[in-house]
């Protein structure tokens, strides 16, 4: 029991995630920023069903921050598509800090 990892978002300088044996650093994408309403929640849920799913810490830090960057490159509350999330996915670069 207990919290295992805690992620840290940046803004455009991405968010660090740390856990019991690694820390992550993950870059976000470079995209012209339309609103950053609820860009938080998502990375957050992305981790949070990727966790649960038994994904390991980087590949689920790439989609957080993915999931984020889907949601301010949209106008307002608007949804972005799957394939939104899989480019901005592949685009997402995780390094491992010595922490």
């Amino acid at each position: 029991q207990g919290v295992e990892y805690v992620c840290v978002s940046m803004d455009g300088d991405g968010a660090l995630l740390v856990g019991p044996d690694n820390s992550y650093h993950a870059q976000a994408p470079q995209v012209i920023v339309r609103s950053s309403v609820g860009a938080g929640d998502s990375m957050v849920a992305a981790l949070v069903a990727a966790f649960a799913r038994g994904v390991e810490a980087p590949k689920a830090l790439r989609l957080g921050i993915a999931c984020a960057t889907g949601t301010v490159s949209q106008p307002g509350t608007e949804l972005f598509s799957a394939g939104d999330v899989e480019s901005y996915f592949n685009e997402v670069s995780v390094k491992r800090l010595d922490i």
